[in-house]
């Protein structure tokens, strides 16, 4: 890529250097050619960095053990959707028809009602002044995105001017939604609750959090996140208030941007490759106070090939241990990685 060209033009400026490179998804890493004149394969040493308790990682999100002594570990925050596909087609262009308001699916409504109800019991917990993120990404085209944007700040207005006017038939939909789905959840996020150190996490009646419905719309934007949006997220300005944000966006969302108080991610944004799925995974991270109240709504094929990826990196950083402890290095040591018998690719040919 340009920029390990670049960090090899550095390195070739000096008679002596060291480089340390620091990855969440080491896959490409261990196919560079190593025969290759100038390169960045890392043969001294690869440690395998453990994750802290706390860490919300492939493993917490996505149950890839046998063992049933591992599931109690698993946190149960995925939603597998299926409605999507007039709202959002799988393999749609950006000259295709556009969705309308009445495609929106129940997955989407329900995802930012979730959102809502996050924020009012983040305000329950004593948190009204961190930031909350909702992620919407379902497609790569600007166009798409700017256009879906436009169609969730109809349909969270609504759901707002309902909150305000306190209509009894949608204080009953957001009612049914908080008892069937977040307390279940937070009771079974609490068995782990020792291992995840959380103590602000408890179970909240629902008559604590209805009065905080309205406070929580109040501070929500609806943003589209791209080059040709004038949006733009300001968490750093507005520190000692936080930020409430549903966040539509593709690329410029996907890698490096940080959400910050990321909840609620309705993910649809399809790869074939192993690292770059994981770095969409913007749901993976620390999430003190609020991790039973994250939801991630994908596809069934998406969370199988998050299944499986979890599961090769798992793997992969076994095999980093087990290379330490015989006191090998990369250089010597045959690294592999599982691979996938369908569309995967561990990592871009280019790479």
């Amino acid at each position: 890529s340009t920029i390990n060209g670049l960090i090899c033009d550095i390195l070739q400026r000096f008679n002596r250097t060291a480089y340390v490179g620091y990855t969440a998804t080491p896959f490409a890493n261990i196919f560079i050619d190593q025969e290759a004149p100038e390169d960045l394969f890392p043969r001294d040493f690869i440690i395998n960095l453990p994750a802290p308790t706390n860490y919300v990682g492939p493993e917490k999100v996505f149950a890839i053990s046998t063992n049933p002594e591992d599931e109690k570990n698993v946190l149960p925050i995925v939603r597998i959707i299926n409605d999507y596909h007039i709202f959002v087609p799988d393999r749609h262009k950006p000259s295709d028809k556009l969705p309308t308001y009445a495609d929106i699916p129940n997955s989407l409504k329900t995802a930012i009602k979730a959102f809502i109800l996050t924020c009012a019991v983040r305000i329950a917990r004593g948190q009204e002044k961190k930031h909350n993120s909702m992620l919407i990404h379902v497609t790569r085209y600007r166009t798409w995105q700017n256009h879906i944007k436009e169609l969730v700040e109809v349909l969270f207005r609504y759901y707002k001017a309902e909150i305000e006017a306190n209509d009894t038939q949608f204080i009953e939909s957001m009612r049914d939604l908080y008892l069937n789905d977040f307390i279940p959840t937070t009771l079974d996020v609490l068995n782990v609750k020792e291992e995840l150190n959380d103590t602000i996490i408890v179970e909240h009646a629902w008559d604590e959090i209805q009065p905080l419905l309205w406070n929580a719309v109040q501070k929500i934007e609806v943003m589209s996140i791209n080059g040709s949006s004038a949006d733009a997220l300001t968490y750093e300005d507005n520190k000692e208030k936080g930020i409430s944000v549903i966040a539509i966006g593709g690329d410029k969302l996907s890698r490096g941007l940080t959400l910050e108080g990321l909840s609620i991610s309705y993910f649809l944004r399809a790869s074939k490759m192993y690292d770059t799925l994981m770095q969409m995974g913007r749901w993976f991270g620390y999430r003190p106070g609020y991790v039973d109240l994250c939801r991630l709504y994908t596809s069934n094929e998406l969370n199988s090939w998050y299944q499986h990826i979890a599961i090769a990196s798992h793997e992969l950083r076994a095999e980093f241990d087990y290379m330490a402890d015989l006191h090998e290095t990369p250089d010597n040591f045959a690294l592999k990685v599982r691979t996938h018998d369908g569309l995967l690719q561990i990592t871009s040919i280019c790479k």
